[in-house]
């Protein structure tokens, strides 16, 4: 195959041509009269120019981990969608399009798109074990052995937070993440009742959490090229350039060895065709696990799996499709997506795909911030409106510094969630017609939405707030 790199001007190039078909289901374009799917980009203008081995020669690239030939592309982007402009490698050439990534370059997107054989999408979800726990029986020696808490103090049973994160010996008690603090206390004591070890409870060092999660995300990208963080103590990866599964499984391997090298840590992996197989496998074998999904294997793999294993299935959800008698993925595929759409609208579509173990969601390196949020749980349930509006200020001015931190200069939407001395939450939501970015219009679009909370429009029971929270979405 031709290895050949050629770079194009976008101003040699009309922005008005017709934009060429494209799917927006499936991030599709024609191409040869083929239709190949490209995961990483939607495309919408594809132009293409032949050229010879010897045009452009300055501009030939190594290809990445020596895998494959890469064609390099400068692109246009305007606000709303990429502009592509590529040139084929060699006059009369019929090679296809396989995968897409994309980098910074000099303050460009530049994309590499791999051509020839079709090419295997290999993902990796790390997934940390019990990150916040582990952390600290790694750094306090007495703490190891024992049931751990990382979270809210519990006061005694009195605590008003919840579990951040749990060890495994204190998950054995069913103290899990968001476990509420005072019901993590009563098992703890039961268990000690019983005769087995009391849960030791920490408080969170979210710093160091954070120190460490960016030195395991160092080890990770000495190993991986593309990576989309997913939270402080989570990562997907592409290992498609390893080109097999036992390749990416043997590379796992020695990433695993590496972080708990560094960090002293353990972490798992799943391995699959997709972000959705990846992040189910990496939970298969905790602690310590590797789980690989050939893509051939991933539907009768998430077969037998109840319906909570797929990511995003909330209570309510799995709630309702027990209700119609599914209890496990295999039952749910003998749905149409026609009969998925009626019983749970757009989520329908989504599961539809889900459970036949299809996901075309594209790793994303640079995460958008989508909202930015606070909350506050108080010491003692109340209905004190005084105290109560002065904590909401506080929330609006936290969400503002942040929104100016993150480099936002405004929102149009603002949500207000509430929970109830129950746990019983609720969230109220109002979108502008206008962006904003003042501390005035925030403070009037929350208290606007808190004020049926203080009387029977929301609150009929009169019950007792536990937490406020304050979100606005739709950045700017």
């Amino acid at each position: 195959m031709i290895q050949l790199i050629s770079r194009f001007l976008v101003s040699r190039f009309s922005p008005q041509r017709k934009p060429y078909p494209n799917s927006e289901i499936n991030n599709c374009w024609e191409y040869g009269g083929k239709i190949e799917i490209v995961p990483h980009v939607e495309v919408h203008d594809l132009i293409e120019e032949e050229c010879t081995e010897q045009h452009h020669k300055s501009d030939y690239v190594k290809p990445a981990n020596g895998h494959g030939s890469y064609l390099s592309l400068v692109v246009w982007q305007t606000q709303s969608f990429y502009r592509l402009f590529f040139a084929r490698a060699a006059a009369g050439s019929r090679e296809i399009v396989r995968q897409v990534h994309q980098k910074n370059l000099r303050g460009n997107s530049e994309l590499l798109i791999q051509l020839g054989e079709k090419m295997v999408r290999i993902i990796a979800h790390l997934d940390m074990d019990a990150f916040f726990a582990a952390i600290e029986e790694r750094d306090t020696p007495a703490l190891r052995g024992i049931p751990l808490v990382v979270g809210a103090d519990p006061l005694g049973g009195r605590g008003r937070g919840v579990v951040s994160t749990s060890n495994y010996l204190a998950r054995a008690y069913g103290i899990h993440s968001a476990t509420p603090i005072s019901v993590a206390w009563r098992l703890s004591e039961a268990a000690r009742l019983a005769g087995r070890p009391a849960v030791a409870f920490v408080s969170v060092d979210m710093p160091k959490y954070a120190r460490v999660s960016d030195e395991i995300m160092g080890v990770v990208r000495r190993f991986i090229p593309v990576v989309e963080q997913a939270s402080i103590d989570e990562t997907y990866g592409d290992l498609s350039f390893t080109e097999s599964y036992q390749a990416a499984a043997l590379l796992s391997r020695e990433l695993k060895a590496a972080i708990h090298t560094a960090a002293r840590l353990t972490a798992s992996v799943g391995i699959g065709p997709n972000k959705l197989i990846a992040k189910i496998a990496s939970g298969m074998s905790k602690p310590d696990g590797l789980t690989v999904v050939c893509e051939e294997d991933a539907e009768s793999f998430l077969a037998p799996l109840p319906l909570r294993a797929i990511p995003g299935m909330g209570p309510k959800t799995e709630a309702l499709l027990v209700s119609h008698g599914f209890t496990c993925v295999q039952d749910v595929k003998s749905l149409t997506v026609l009969q998925l759409d009626g019983l749970l609208g757009k989520r329908g579509v989504d599961l539809y795909e889900k459970v036949r173990a299809r996901d075309i969601t594209p790793l994303e390196e640079h995460a958008e911030v989508k909202s930015i949020s606070e909350q506050h749980t108080f010491d003692v349930d109340t209905l004190d409106s005084q105290l109560l509006l002065r904590e909401l200020e506080l929330l609006g001015e936290g969400v503002m510094d942040r929104l100016q931190q993150e480099g936002f200069r405004s929102f149009r939407t603002v949500v207000l969630t509430v929970r109830f001395a129950d746990f019983k939450t609720t969230s109220r939501t109002h979108t502008l017609v206008e962006p904003a970015g003042d501390m005035v219009t925030l403070r009037r679009e929350i208290l606007r939405l808190l004020m049926p909370f203080l009387d029977r429009r929301e609150n009929p029971h009169r019950q007792r707030i536990r937490l406020l929270g304050v979100r606005v979405e739709k950045l700017m």
